[in-house]
């Protein structure tokens, strides 16, 4: 994770000759965020030939959204191509910057679903609509020398094992637990042959209800793709399920309205064989964002005397964040093996120590 309290997010060199204004996200997403607003001089040459205009200027302003990335946003693929490509399909918004630290891009005016004053249905129904017109999407239509350039390949296995590995599992799992754990792990060696009959395609892989925008135009926008990855679709109709926290019993309804909006059809089976995988590594990753953000902070306290005024302040924030952040990671974590343990089933709760 970019460390917030050393980066000045107007040190960045597309930022650099305007004037700026930065406004801190403060949540919804899995790093720091910002909205930059910038504003511009457009002088006469600009604005016309009549002489009238001669030396008038007026001002343009400009938004953009800044995503600081975390250390392991860049290990796997290259979110700048992938975005890229899926902006010139119009799914997300177009991508204007990117460097070791940070992307920026235009800013979507409008509002997450996550936040839109609708029934709960019509969100799941808006959800899926977006989701089902993603997959039909066919990235192979634009020059890209190779689709899987773009994201890694579903891979259980290691996926689960690179979440576990930071992290103590006798300390955040209760023996229960711990053995359907290593039922699923032993699992995996059948389940990844039926995988390998499956059909792949490129799937957001994480789909909550904050990472799809609707704007003014009421149209729908998919952001946040550092989960990104070529999986059976079947992998994002469980991963909505699990962390948007849905009752398995809507999984017809679900199944219905995907079917509705495109060709393509949905394998229930292979859903439901996800799912426990979809609680497991939402369970893993918040537990190791719990970790991530407590060592930065205690990182930032060893080094609070070697930093400016500015980046004292920064640390304060951060530090608040910090703690904000944990509870929050913790509480999503939980429910994530409350989920995991009914449909197991394992009637034990996740305690933390």
């Amino acid at each position: 994770m970019t460390n917030m309290a050393n980066f000045n997010v107007l040190d960045i060199p597309f930022f650099s000759q305007k004037e700026c204004e930065v406004e801190y996200i403060e949540e919804g997403y899995s790093s720091a965020c910002f909205i930059v607003t910038c504003t511009e001089k457009i002088f006469s040459s600009s604005l016309g030939n009549s002489s009238e205009l001669d030396g008038l200027s007026q001002d343009e302003v400009t938004r953009y959204f800044v995503r600081l990335l975390n250390l392991n946003d860049k290990v796997d693929f290259d979110q700048f191509l992938l975005l890229k490509v899926l902006a010139g399909l119009n799914v997300t918004a177009c991508i204007v910057y990117a460097d070791e630290n940070c992307l920026v891009m235009e800013y979507l005016d409008g509002i997450t679903l996550a936040k839109a004053a609708i029934e709960i249905e019509r969100k799941q129904h808006v959800a899926i609509k977006t989701v089902s017109k993603f997959h039909s999407t066919n990235i192979a239509t634009l020059a890209v020398k190779n689709q899987h350039d773009l994201a890694p390949t579903l891979d259980l296995k290691q996926l689960i094992s690179s979440l576990l590995q930071p992290l103590n599992v006798e300390h955040f799992f209760n023996p229960y637990q711990q053995q359907t754990l290593e039922k699923l792990q032993n699992n995996l060696i059948d389940f990844e042959g039926e995988l390998d009959r499956a059909e792949y395609t490129l799937c957001h892989g994480d789909l909550n209800y904050s990472n799809i925008m609707i704007d003014e135009n009421h149209k729908t926008w998919l952001i946040d793709f550092e989960c990104a990855l070529f999986a059976p679709r079947e992998y994002d109709i469980a991963m909505f399920i699990a962390i948007n926290e849905l009752s398995v019993e809507l999984l017809p309804l679900i199944i219905s309205q995907y079917d509705q909006n495109t060709s393509l059809s949905l394998n229930r089976s292979l859903v439901l064989q996800f799912l426990p995988y979809c609680y497991l590594i939402n369970a893993l990753w918040f537990l190791g964002q719990v970790d991530e953000v407590t060592n930065l902070n205690e990182e930032n306290n060893v080094n609070k005397n070697n930093v400016t005024e500015l980046s004292q302040q920064g640390l304060k924030l951060q530090a608040l964040k910090c703690d904000a952040i944990c509870l929050n990671m913790r509480e999503q974590a939980i429910k994530q093996m409350c989920l995991f343990d009914k449909l197991a089933p394992i009637n034990q709760t996740l305690t933390f120590k």
